[in-house]
C-alpha cells in the first residue's frame, strides 16, 4: 500500500495555464467523447420529455374520445329510447283509429239495416193498403187536396153559425178531443163568420188575440200535435197555418 501510495504520488500534476504543457490526443478525444455523450443524454432526455408530452396528450385525447363515446352511446340510447316511446304511441294510435273506423263501420251497417228494415216496412204496409182498398194510396199534395174539397161543404154550412156556435164547439172539441184527430173533427171557423163577427175596437182586438194564439201552428201543434193522426198531421198543419195567416190578413 505504501508503494502505491508513493507511486500515485510521484505522478506529476497536470499544469494550468498558458504555461501548460500540451494535452495528448487521447485526452483530447476522451474530453469530447463525453461532451457529445452528455450533449446526447440531454438530448435524449429532452425527447423523452417530449415523448412522455406526447404521450399524456394522447391519453387526454383518448379520455376524450372514449367520454364522448359515452355520451354518444348514451344520447343514442335516449333517442332510442324516444323513438320506440314514439313508435308505440304511434301503434296505440293507429289501434285507435282502426277501432273507430270499425265502429263507424258498424254504425253506418246498422243504419243501413234500419233503413232497408223500415223501407220494407213501408212497402209491406203500402201493399197492405194497396190490398185493403185496392187502389194505390195518393200523394200528400193529392189528400190535402182532398181533403180542401172535403171541407169546402162544411165551410159553407159553418158559415151560418155564429161566433157564439163556433166558440161552443171549440169549446166542446177541447175538453173532450177524439182519441186521433182528424181533419175534419177540428171546428175551424169559416171567413163568413169571421167577417159577420161585430165587435167594438178593444173587443175585435181581443179576438184577435184569442183566434191568433188558438189557431198559431206552433201552439197548436204543441197542444194537439201527439192525438193528431199520422196519415193527416201534414194536412192538419196546412190548415192550421192557413187559418192562421187568415185571421191575421182579416184583423190587420
Amino acid at each position: 500500500m505504501a508503494k502505491a501510495g508513493a507511486s500515485l504520488s510521484t505522478i506529476p500534476r497536470a499544469e494550468v495555464g498558458p504555461h501548460a504543457p500540451p494535452r495528448s490526443p487521447i485526452s483530447e478525444v476522451s474530453a469530447a467523447e463525453l461532451l457529445r455523450h452528455k450533449m446526447a443524454m440531454r438530448d435524449r432526455e429532452k425527447e423523452m420529455k417530449r415523448d412522455a408530452s406526447k404521450v399524456e396528450q394522447e391519453q387526454l385525447r383518448t379520455r376524450l374520445r372514449e367520454e364522448e363515446l359515452r355520451r354518444l352511446k348514451q344520447e343514442r340510447s335516449r333517442n332510442d329510447d324516444a323513438v320506440k316511446a314514439r313508435e308505440r304511441e304511434l301503434e296505440q294510435n293507429r289501434e285507435k283509429l282502426q277501432q273507430m273506423r270499425e265502429k263507424r263501420e258498424q254504425e253506418a251497417r246498422r243504419e243501413q239495416d234500419m233503413a232497408r228494415q223500415e223501407a220494407q216496412r213501408a212497402s209491406e204496409r203500402q201493399k197492405f193498403r194497396d190490398e185493403q182498398f185496392g187502389r194505390p194510396r195518393p200523394s200528400l199534395q193529392q189528400r190535402v187536396r182532398n181533403l180542401q174539397d172535403n171541407a169546402a161543404p162544411r165551410a159553407s154550412v159553418s158559415s151560418s153559425h155564429s161566433m157564439s156556435d163556433l166558440e161552443t164547439a171549440w169549446r166542446r172539441f177541447v175538453e173532450s178531443p177524439p182519441d186521433l184527430i182528424r181533419l175534419s173533427d177540428i171546428p175551424f171557423p169559416s171567413m163568413v163568420a169571421l167577417s159577420l163577427s161585430r165587435h167594438p175596437q178593444e173587443g175585435k182586438k181581443k179576438l184577435f188575440r184569442d183566434l191568433a194564439k188558438r189557431w198559431h201552428p206552433d201552439k197548436f201543434m204543441q197542444r194537439f200535435g201527439a192525438k193528431i193522426h199520422p196519415e193527416e198531421r201534414d194536412a192538419v198543419e196546412q190548415h192550421v197555418k192557413a187559418m192562421f195567416q187568415t185571421i191575421q190578413a182579416k184583423f190587420q
